[in-house]
């Protein structure tokens, strides 16, 4: 069972929370690398990979009344030190694509000014 661990707002309705957490609309994050996005409502929760069995974060945000997720631990990252910084209502983030030097395609995050 998924286990939330963050999530915005913080007074979030048991709908949201659910269309986030458990939602099979989502779209992935990395779909829509160069874009900038505003995050109306987002969770990060832990859920169990049904490949391995193990535990992984996934991070889904709600943004012009679209779900987008990933799994990206670069993207987590970026994530959780922008809302670490400006709290839960970050403001505009955009979403960064590229290709790592051993050939990979990462995505991550930044904030607009």
């Amino acid at each position: 069972m998924a286990e939330l661990l963050r999530s915005y707002p913080e007074t979030m309705g048991k709908r949201t929370s659910y269309a986030l957490m458990k939602s099979t609309n989502v779209n992935k994050l990395s779909s829509i690398a160069g874009s900038v996005i505003t995050p109306e409502a987002w969770a990060l929760f832990e859920d169990t990979d049904l490949k391995t069995g193990e535990l992984r974060k996934v991070l889904t945000i709600k943004a012009d009344g679209e779900l987008f997720g990933t799994v990206s631990k670069t993207f987590i990252e970026a994530f959780e030190d922008i809302v670490d910084f400006f709290g839960g209502d970050c403001g505009q983030i955009q979403v960064v694509g590229g290709t790592t030097k051993a050939g990979r395609d990462f995505i991550t995050c930044c904030i607009v000014d």
